[in-house]
């Protein structure tokens, strides 16, 4: 807090045996011209030590009470200290002086002669405790601030000495002790704090209907990994060419390699790391493998989702080549299906700006369509009413007016002519 020569120019101040109280202060702003507060922390600290001497108390307190009456403070913050060392001081003067001085404020004080002060100490002999006193201690309390936290509660650092007798314990020495002798510690404003009590929380009854807690044994058998001493080559290889499936066009010979190892391990498929979002790369680029890929996922519970992402795909030959290849090889939800077809008409219907290319997917609908109906995978009479419309739509088209000739021909409201 404090440095040792910092500590000697306090005394020195203190030990001042020319001029006035008022030079005292004077100098002592040479010495600390900004930090006070921590000059008179030291003070306060020297004085409940009883290092200081009866005049060199005085000085002190002087210099205490000047140092906040030149700044904006509605109450000084050693007040409480002040008040302390008044009520317990056995020095009359001393109490006189903090009466005149601190709660009357008299100004003229700060003209009293340092080398008179040990006159007056010795010469007062009465003092009475005015009854203003008591409504002005009550003002301190309520205004000055509570230090907060367990620093107001704090034990100082610094004991009395038990060897003394005890009417010297407490009693201020003739000669201010020196410099020397007086620890840095011993004018710290640290303290010994209370610990924090934290005490456990005890526990809440428990209800019948409330299951107990459960600490289930650390299991200390050893754990068998599988996957040790397996051929990774393999899978390394596989999802190199996967990957490399989903962005360009696979050689045969490299369509050869992955659709022979789903053969011998369908588990490769999950493998891959292959997922609903990607499906329609896979379907665009390579349609044989996506076809593949998704006959092995058959058994999965995610198959759904990859149905689903077929559905929302933009229609190309190539995502009706693999539902084609999938509805030849597997069962499939007849939901899938019709709403596949659905979406198939709707594209062709949406894409009326450009007659090339409409025609061009109707036609391809269409032969999609009747080699649904003839390998007998969809039953046309569940959605005939659909189909017939899209037909006569787009009649025009002979591949359209073929599948109408064949739905008719299924239709039993009607012949099998036009």
């Amino acid at each position: 807090m404090i440095s040792n020569s910092e500590l000697d120019n306090l005394i020195e101040v203190l030990s001042s045996s020319e001029g006035t109280l008022e030079d005292c202060y004077i100098k002592f702003t040479r010495f600390f011209p900004q930090d006070q507060f921590r000059a008179c922390c030291v003070f306060v600290n020297l004085m409940n030590s009883n290092v200081l001497s009866y005049t060199h108390r005085i000085i002190a307190i002087f210099l205490i009470l000047e140092s906040f009456k030149q700044e904006n403070v509605k109450i000084n913050p050693f007040s409480m200290n002040l008040i302390e060392i008044f009520e317990k001081s056995e020095c009359l003067y001393e109490k006189k002086f903090i009466y005149n001085c601190f709660i009357k404020s008299n100004r003229e004080i700060g003209k009293t002669n340092v080398k008179s002060l040990q006159n007056e100490i010795e010469m007062t002999e009465t003092f009475k405790i005015p009854d203003d006193y008591q409504t002005f201690k009550k003002y301190i309390l309520e205004n000055i601030p509570n230090i907060p936290g367990l620093k107001g509660n704090e034990i100082k650092n610094v004991v009395p000495d038990f060897n003394l007798n005890e009417s010297n314990r407490y009693t201020p020495p003739n000669v201010t002790i020196p410099t020397q002798k007086v620890d840095i510690a011993e004018v710290s404003i640290q303290g010994f704090q209370p610990d924090f009590i934290r005490p456990t929380p005890t526990p809440l009854p428990i209800s019948e209907d409330e299951p107990m807690w459960l600490s289930p044994n650390i299991v200390s058998d050893v754990l068998w990994d599988y996957n040790m001493c397996v051929n990774n080559n393999t899978i390394s290889v596989i999802k190199e060419l996967f990957q490399k499936a989903l962005k360009s066009n696979l050689q045969p010979e490299e369509i050869k390699v992955l659709t022979d190892a789903f053969d011998k391990d369908p588990k490769l498929v999950f493998k891959c790391g292959i997922t609903p979002k990607e499906l329609p790369q896979l379907v665009e680029q390579n349609p044989s493998v996506a076809s593949a890929v998704l006959i092995k996922l058959l058994s999965s519970f995610q198959l759904h989702q990859y149905l689903e992402k077929l559905v929302d795909m933009e229609l190309t030959l190539a995502s009706m080549e693999v539902v084609n290849k999938l509805a030849n090889s597997a069962d499939l939800p007849k939901e899938f299906l019709t709403l596949y077809i659905t979406n198939c008409i709707t594209h062709c219907e949406e894409k009326n700006k450009d007659k090339m290319q409409q025609n061009r997917l109707v036609r391809l609908v269409c032969v999609f369509i009747k080699s649904l109906i003839k390998n007998k995978i969809i039953n046309p009479r569940e959605m005939i009413v659909e189909l017939q419309a899209f037909c006569i739509e787009f009649s025009k088209i002979p591949e359209a007016s073929a599948l109408f000739k064949l739905l008719k021909g299924l239709d039993p409201s009607g012949g099998g002519k036009d």
